[in-house]
C-alpha cells in the first residue's frame, strides 16, 4: 500500500484522489469535532462551506431533529447552536439529532476530497480505527491535511504521522511505502510522539486556540486513539461505518 500526504486541501487535484481511499484530517478542530459528535449518537453530519448554506439546509432538515455547528476564525459563528470544540459535542447535544457544520479549513477539505473512491473523517483521537479500515483493502491511500488557511499545519502533519505508525503496527508486515511528505510525517510524530504538545505548540492552530482560551480543546485533540470511531463520507453526509 502507499500512503501519500497532502499538506493543505489547497495542494490537491481530483487526480491525485481518483481510484484511492481518503483520509480528511483537521486535528483542531473539525475531524475530532465529527468524530465526537458522531461517538456520542450523532445521526450523520452534513459539512458545508458556507454560513448561509448551512442555515437554509436547517431550514429544510428540520430545527428540532438538527444542530448548527461551526466557526470562524475559531469562535462560534452568531446565532449558530454550537462552535467547532469536540467539547461541546455530548450526547445531551447531540444524540439522535443531524449536525449540520461548516468550518474555515475543515469542511472545505471534505468536499475536496469527494473525487476519492472512498473518504474517511480521521484524527489523532482515532488513528488505530482509521488504519485498519485502510488495511482491509489494497488500495493506495490519500491522507488530506486540512492545513490552516491554506497552508501547513503542525497538528495535522502529526496526525497523519500517527496514522502511518498504525498501520505499520497493524500491516502484520505487510509493506507500507511512505512517499515524501507521508514520511516525513511520520518522522515528525515518531520524533515527538512522547510530548505532542510540546511539537503542536509551534503553530499557528495550537496558538489560535490558546489565544481564544481553548486549550482544553488542543489537550483533546492530540490524546491518542480516544475515541474508536469510524466516520464514512457517504452522499454528501458523514455516518459511522461498521468495523
Amino acid at each position: 500500500m502507499k500512503i501519500e500526504v497532502y499538506a493543505s486541501q489547497t495542494h490537491v487535484t481530483e487526480k491525485d484522489l481518483r481510484g484511492k481511499n481518503c483520509v480528511v484530517i483537521d486535528t483542531l478542530r473539525a475531524t475530532s469535532t465529527i468524530i465526537t459528535a458522531l461517538a456520542n449518537g450523532c445521526e450523520q453530519v452534513i459539512p458545508v462551506e458556507e454560513v448561509g448554506q448551512a442555515t437554509q439546509l436547517r431550514i429544510s432538515v428540520g430545527e428540532s431533529v438538527s444542530v448548527l455547528g461551526g466557526e470562524r476564525g475559531g469562535q462560534k459563528i452568531p446565532g449558530f447552536d454550537l462552535g467547532n470544540s469536540p467539547l461541546e459535542y455530548g450526547p445531551e447535544h447531540i444524540y439522535g439529532k443531524t449536525l449540520i457544520l461548516t468550518t474555515t479549513n475543515g469542511t472545505l477539505a471534505i468536499r475536496k476530497a469527494e473525487a476519492a473512491m472512498c473518504t474517511y473523517i480521521g484524527a489523532m483521537i482515532n488513528a488505530t480505527s482509521i488504519a485498519r479500515a485502510l488495511l482491509k483493502t489494497e488500495t493506495d491511500a490519500v491522507l488530506l491535511c486540512a492545513g490552516t488557511e491554506g497552508k501547513f499545519a503542525v497538528e495535522d502533519a502529526l496526525s497523519a504521522g500517527y496514522i502511518i505508525h498504525c498501520l505499520r503496527q497493524e500491516s502484520q508486515g505487510a509493506p507500507i511505502l511512505a512517499e515524501d511528505l507521508a514520511y516525513a510525517c511520520e518522522v515528525l510524530y515518531e520524533n515527538s510522539r512522547e510530548d505532542l504538545m510540546h511539537a503542536a505548540q509551534y503553530g499557528k492552530g495550537y496558538q489560535n486556540l490558546q489565544a481564544l482560551g481553548m486549550g482544553q480543546d488542543v489537550t483533546y485533540c492530540l490524546q491518542q486513539d480516544t475515541v474508536p470511531a469510524l466516520p464514512l463520507v457517504q452522499d454528501n453526509r458523514i455516518i459511522l461505518a461498521r468495523q
